[in-house]
Parts: C-alpha cells; structure tokens; sequence
C-alpha cells in the first residue's frame, strides 16, 4: 500500500534551530540552505511504528535569518520551501496569527451547513491569509493553533450512522484531510504552526474522567497516538528530535487513573519581546477530583514558574488556553454555553493562576483562546488592585457550518471562584463572585449574525509595550475590528 505524502511543515524553531516535519515512505534527505548554498543535509529513514513520521533539526543557526530547504527521495527533489529563525531581541517586534476550530467538511456537516447558509471550506481562511501576506498587510512569524484542528468525533465515511473515529486509521483520516488542503499546506511549509489539543481531537467535551470508561479506551488511545503524531511533534514537547520514537511512545503512555501523572504535553517557547506557555487543557482533566482539576500538579507549577521566571520579566507573557479562561460561559434558552466544559468549572486553579499573578505582581499577561466558535477581546481587572490587569483574546473558528454563541452565552459580571458539585456532576458555583471585574473589550454589532460569529482569525503584534489585535474575516480578509490594548 502507498504511503501518503504529507508537507513539509515548519516545526519547532527557536532563535538558532528549527525542525522540519514530513511524512513519506523510505530514505528522505533534507537539505538546509542558506542565499541558495546548502549548509546543512540531513538523512533518514521513515519507520512505519510512528506512521512514517520525520523530524528533521538544524541548529546553530543565525537568529532572523531566512533559510531556504529542499527535500529529497533518492536524487530527486520532491518538495521546497522556507523558515526563519526567530528573533532574538527583545526590543524587536512579535507578530503572529491564532485562531481555533477547523471543521472539515463531511457529510454531515454539509447538511449543517446549508440549513445554517455557511458555505465554504475549512482551506478558507487559510487562502485569506496567504492573499494578506503577499499583499503585505500581514507578516507573521508563526501560527497559534488553539484547538479543534480537526472534528475526528465528527463522522466522515456517510451520513448514517453517525461513527466518530475509532481506529488510529480513523483519526488518520481526519488529519490526513487538514494537513492536505492547498493553502493550509503553503504557510505550513513556511511558517511554524504551534499546536494545542482540545475536545474534538477525542470526543465532545473532552475529559480524563471519560477516559476511565471502558467504550472510550481504544478511542482515546488511538486520539492521543494521532495528537502527538501530528500536532505535538510540531512542538517542544519533542525534546530530542533524534529520539523521536522513544519520545512519542512515552507522550502516549499514560494511565488515566493516576489524576496528577505529568502527562507532558504543555510546552513554551520565546520569540522577541514575547514568551508563550501553551497549556494541556485535556489531557489532565478531572473535573471528578475533590477540587476539580484542569492541570496536573506538574504542570500548573511550571506554568506559576514560567510567569515569575526572570528571563520572562518585561516580556509580554501568552498563556494559550484551548478554552476561554474568561470571560466564563452561561446556558441560555436553546443555546448551552456549557459553563462547566470551560474554566468556570475549574474555578478553584483558575483562581490559584489569578492570585500567583497579582500577588507577585506580574504584568503583561494574556490569555489566547477558541473553543466556542466566536471571537472577542475581553479584560479582567481587580475591584482592590488597580493596577491588576490581564487580557483574553478568544478567536473561533477558522470553519465551523454552525453559528456559534451569542454575547448573551457570556457572563459579564464577577468571575466564579468555586464549584458546586451534583452528583459526579461539577458545576460553577453562581454565588460566588469575587473581586475579578470582566470587561467586554470587542464592540459587537446588532445583526443576526455578527461579524465575530463568522469564520474569522485573529492577527496579535506587540513590541512589548502595547498589542495590536485584530480581527479578520475567513471569507473576504475585511478587518471588521482592530483593539490597541496596553500592556
């Protein structure tokens, strides 16, 4: 049987390395060069116990410098492209594109879609901004990819029944389906796109508990195998891209009744004035334990350590949260906001997060989420501290055939600091605001369907001092809102 050709795809870059991913069957050679002269080539061999997957690493490198490369099978080149390194001066710029829920169209939801008049492909937005960048009104350095990259409990082989995915072959599919779309596969060939798990890339509404249960064991093994292969060795998480076979099959050992093992799969890089944190918000998820848990013990003392490490000190901090951290969803009438699928349902380490950064006094903190199918800017300050500010920047999604929440989905008072707990049920706890003020920041209009309801993506710049976000359409490429926020 044939082996798909997938890529090549920019990976994990830093100041003076980056990583080219590729998928293809036998001995493959990358070539590395620099104004036209190769620098560097690198061999080897697919191997089909991690579905012929190739991480190939340069380093030693010159910070922001274009490179050009060149892929090989036997003698022939068989694909080009080009990555930059990143910046290693703070006082430089950072500027990059996020956005979240890329819903493939399949049978199904082409029903959806033409009941709810939301046509186009998922490849949409991703045309949109290749146009914005060859026109120069975009120039990004990377991608934010905040979750839902693919919909693989969305059936896709027929109408009836309606199958999520099961096999690793059906997770396959699904990925096989978004890494192939002409313009998508262009700016992944350029530029590196960081990657966050959320719900879909398992099962609706994601959770470990979930994962106790014992329909749900094959599924999530097979999820969790397509995740790391496709979307985590894009990242950091890969610590030794040489050892990638080892480092994939640990990724995926986990034992899903020991709620605070490391599972490892959060990672953060700088680029410029700016460092990221991208949080695992699905894979350490027990909204069952005593204190309901988003993040493993591991994992939420190195999120706390990476904000007050002193190397971040005058950078701007991004945490990337695949759902909202606020402002917290609300259920109304026909519409579920499903409060307790979001951080509202984890009011306790949320708070723990929001105490760690005002009682150290750290600034310049946002937020970048999808998850809910809309986007909007909004700021969360402290009644007692008025110097206390962070942001949240929700962008959703890149192609979803539904409209998704409404303004009125949001809570726009306090925020929740605790829980109730109905049976094995975890919900917010309604009564108990604090002092977190949230304030809507987006200016919506009055139509049916809003313009932050449409297919949409999010362009973020900083120099560290203040961040330029705005808001785009999939469709056209209209920027229908720009916020300068100061940091």
């Amino acid at each position: 049987m044939s082996i798909k050709t997938i890529g090549p795809m920019v990976a994990h870059t830093t100041r003076n390395s980056l990583r080219l991913w590729y998928r293809s069957a036998g001995e493959i050679t990358c070539r590395l060069k620099q104004d036209q002269k190769v620098i560097s080539a690198k061999t080897k061999t697919s191997d089909t116990q991690i579905d012929n997957i190739l991480l190939f690493e340069f380093s030693n490198l010159e910070a922001n410098t274009l490179y050009q490369y060149e892929i090989l099978k036997e003698t022939k080149i068989v694909a080009t492209g080009q990555a930059r390194t990143f910046n290693s001066d703070p006082h430089s710029k950072c500027s990059f594109i996020t956005g979240s829920c890329r819903h493939h169209p399949t049978l199904t939801s082409q029903i959806l879609r033409w009941l709810s008049f939301r046509f186009g492909s998922s490849d949409d937005s991703f045309k949109t901004i290749s146009k914005l960048i060859d026109q120069k009104i975009l120039d990004p350095d990377f991608f934010i990819m905040s979750g839902d990259q693919v919909y693989a409990d969305h059936p896709h082989w027929s109408v009836l029944p309606f199958g999520p995915a099961l096999t690793y072959e059906d997770f396959q599919w699904h990925y096989h389906k978004a890494y192939t779309t002409p313009f998508f596969s262009k700016l992944a060939s350029r530029y590196p796109f960081f990657m966050a798990m959320d719900d879909h890339e398992i099962r609706n509404d994601w959770k470990m508990d979930m994962a106790l249960r014992a329909e749900n064991q094959i599924p999530f093994a097979n999820g969790l195998k397509a995740y790391t292969t496709y979307q985590a060795a894009l990242s950091g998480v890969i610590e030794n891209s040489e050892n990638l076979k080892n480092e994939l099959k640990q990724l995926n050992d986990v034992h899903p009744d020991k709620k605070e093992e490391d599972r490892k799969l959060y990672y953060h890089f700088d680029q410029g004035p700016a460092s990221l944190f991208v949080m695992d918000c699905r894979v350490e998820r027990y909204p069952s334990s005593q204190i309901p848990q988003m993040l493993a013990p591991t994992q939420l003392r190195e999120l706390k350590k990476w904000l007050i490490d002193s190397n971040n000190q005058g950078k701007v901090k991004f945490i990337v949260s695949s759902v909202p951290f606020f402002p917290d969803a609300q259920d109304i009438s026909l519409l579920p906001g499903a409060p307790e699928d979001k951080w509202a349902g984890f009011p306790e380490q949320r708070l723990e997060i929001l105490e760690h950064i005002r009682q150290n006094k750290i600034r310049k903190v946002v937020f970048i989420s999808g998850d809910v199918h809309v986007s909007l800017a909004a700021e969360l300050t402290h009644q007692n501290e008025t110097d206390f500010k962070v942001y949240s920047i929700i962008c959703s999604g890149f192609f979803w055939p539904m409209k998704g929440l409404s303004l009125q989905n949001f809570n726009w008072e306090n925020l929740i600091e605790r829980h109730l707990r109905e049976g094995e049920k975890t919900l917010p706890d309604l009564h108990s605001r604090g002092d977190y003020q949230v304030k809507m920041l987006s200016k919506w209009s009055q139509a049916i369907q809003a313009d932050h309801q449409k297919h949409n993506f999010c362009s973020i710049e900083t120099d560290g001092k203040g961040l330029d976000v705005s808001y785009f359409l999939g469709s056209s490429g209209e920027r229908f809102e720009k916020l300068e926020l100061s940091l």
